[in-house]
């Protein structure tokens, strides 16, 4: 089997070569980084991928794929996929995706750690030739059943702080450093590589900098001018969208119990889990619209806005994420025809073709978007309701947990579409949260059952 990634064929190569080299996928980007402005080397102003990229879609391609074809404007055609005697190299390092613990492993685990109590996570790893890190998803696998592995922590941890979440911390205090003047959330985590997840830990940790009690002193050594700017960056305290509604209080704790959580909860053994699975509340109209300013004004008042906040469906991470590219799109021409760069006409146009291209692609989902009049009045349109009122018989809890199946369709059409043409720009943000080399026809069959 072929895989295809848009980048050169030498940049591919050298990206496996440092992989052989026992390299990590943030080291190699910087690596990558330094040798694009250096004219000697091979990859001399060449595009080159984030962390994320290497991490989610080349590394798999090449641990999976005999040949990776690189971009149409390469001059070689691509390069080859591992050998088997580099995978095994590599899995022995633990560089690649590292497989999951059985529940007999973990059982195992434990009673090595208690015949051996001073041994470390690394050192448990090492035995059992996992990824370092893969005790700890193998905890939020089986701990809840069986108990916690209790490895015995590295001299100067202290059990305080997860290795992993400190080094992710440092990835992005560096970043901060690097890019003192970028202040958003979204740009910040996309220059440091870190997924939503890492690097919402990550911020926790900077923001808290708690003292380590090992040396008496913060965790971290955040310079003074950046200690406002990580506190006022969005991320790392507020991890589901009924969080972020509860603390501005458009919904209740008690509806985000039961309009958000329980359904979550109620339909995942019937959705994959993972990483960028399970199901995700997806709010009918673009959320970079709802307060959205132009100038000094909103273009809804306060009702409207939070009456749109909860306004949605309960669908799938992959129409959520694809979403993303197509909000904002919409937003882009909306500051456009407000800011006289486009006509109502050509606005109009442009909408309607974002409608019929994400119509197109899911089978029939429809998109929420603004209608201007000539004078420039917004109209939210969108065919959802407030899911804090009722659907038909049905209450709006119980109608939270019913919609994942109802749009299940939409998310079985969307993966064919991208399977058809993974390069079409529809999906340039898919790749952003999610592992795109994971998705088959096997993925779509699970939202056809």
């Amino acid at each position: 089997m072929v895989g295809t990634v848009q980048f050169d064929a030498e940049v591919l190569q050298r990206i496996k070569d440092l992989l052989l080299e026992d390299k990590g996928s943030i080291v190699i980007e910087k690596i990558l980084k330094e040798e694009v402005t250096d004219p000697k080397s091979p990859i001399y102003q060449m595009d080159i991928p984030t962390y994320g990229g290497i991490e989610r879609s080349i590394k798999p391609k090449l641990k999976k794929r005999a040949f990776i074809k690189a971009h149409k404007s390469s001059k070689k055609e691509g390069v080859t996929g591992f050998t088997e005697e580099e995978l095994t190299t590599l899995k022995e390092r633990g560089k690649l995706t590292s497989r999951k613990v059985t529940e007999t492993e973990y059982l195992a685990m434990q009673e090595y750690i208690k015949k051996n109590p001073n041994t470390t996570r690394e050192e448990l790893a090492a035995k059992w030739k996992i990824s370092d890190k893969t005790p700890y998803s193998a905890e939020k696998d089986f701990a809840k059943k069986h108990g916690k592995l209790n490895w015995k922590i590295k001299p100067g941890m202290l059990g305080k702080y997860k290795t992993h979440v400190s080094d992710n911390a440092d990835e992005l205090l560096q970043t901060f450093k690097d890019n003192p003047t970028v202040t958003t959330g979204s740009k910040i985590r996309k220059l440091s590589g870190l997924s939503v997840k890492q690097f919402s830990s990550a911020m926790a940790a900077l923001k808290s900098n708690k003292i380590n009690p090992d040396t008496d002193k913060p965790r971290f050594d955040i310079p003074e001018n950046l200690v406002n700017t990580i506190k006022k960056i969005k991320g790392g305290t507020i991890n589901q969208v009924e969080d972020i509604l509860v603390k501005k209080k458009i919904i209740t704790k008690d509806q985000s119990k039961n309009i958000f959580q329980k359904p979550r909860k109620a339909v995942q053994e019937f959705f994959e889990k993972g990483k960028g699975k399970g199901t995700a509340f997806e709010h009918a109209f673009p959320r970079t619209l709802i307060n959205r300013k132009i100038g000094n004004k909103f273009l809804f008042n306060k009702d409207i806005r939070n009456a749109l906040e909860v306004t949605g469906t309960r669908t799938s991470p992959y129409l959520n994420f694809t979403k993303m590219r197509t909000d904002n799109l919409q937003r882009t021409l909306v500051k456009n025809f407000l800011e006289d760069k486009i006509t109502l006409a050509q606005y109009e146009k442009g909408i309607n073709t974002l409608r019929k291209q994400f119509r197109d692609a899911t089978g029939g989902y429809e998109i929420g978007y603004i209608k201007f009049d000539k004078n420039k009045n917004p109209t939210p349109i969108t065919k959802f309701k407030k899911v804090t009122l009722p659907t038909g018989e049905w209450g709006p809890g119980t109608s939270q947990k019913i919609t994942p199946f109802e749009n299940a369709k939409y998310t079985a059409n969307l993966l064919r579409t991208y399977l058809k043409n993974p390069n079409n720009p529809l999906f340039n943000r898919l790749g952003d949260r999610i592992d795109v080399s994971e998705i088959s026809y096997d993925t779509v069959n699970k939202y056809n059952s």
